[in-house]
């Protein structure tokens, strides 16, 4: 029961930092630059997110890095003809089968 009562704790005090930061900067302008910044956060988020992705792990089967690495580039070029994500997703997983990473 405490370990519960310390979780919700942490969840109500991470929602008011997040709220009175809203309810603090929600009636300040933007200035542009920080505006023209903002829109590579996402992108960059991802793209990180998709390198640690990459990066060896010891929990990974042997020779499933060449097939991480295979899914990845497939994904990639899917990606840039593409220009959907639901392809590249799906083109990802076959790669990804195929190349030993996830098992069906």
């Amino acid at each position: 029961m405490r370990a519960w009562t310390v979780v919700l704790a942490a969840g109500v005090v991470t929602y008011g930092l997040k709220v009175s930061a809203l309810l603090v900067l929600s009636r300040r302008p933007i200035p542009d630059g920080l505006r023209r910044a903002g829109a590579y956060v996402a992108p960059a988020m991802m793209a990180a997110l998709a390198a640690s992705g990459l990066a060896p792990s010891h929990l990974m089967p042997n020779g499933a890095e060449a097939g991480r690495l295979l899914g990845a580039v497939v994904v990639t070029a899917v990606a840039l003809r593409a220009r959907s994500m639901l392809l590249p997703l799906g083109a990802g997983v076959v790669a990804c089968l195929l190349g030993g990473v996830l098992t069906p």
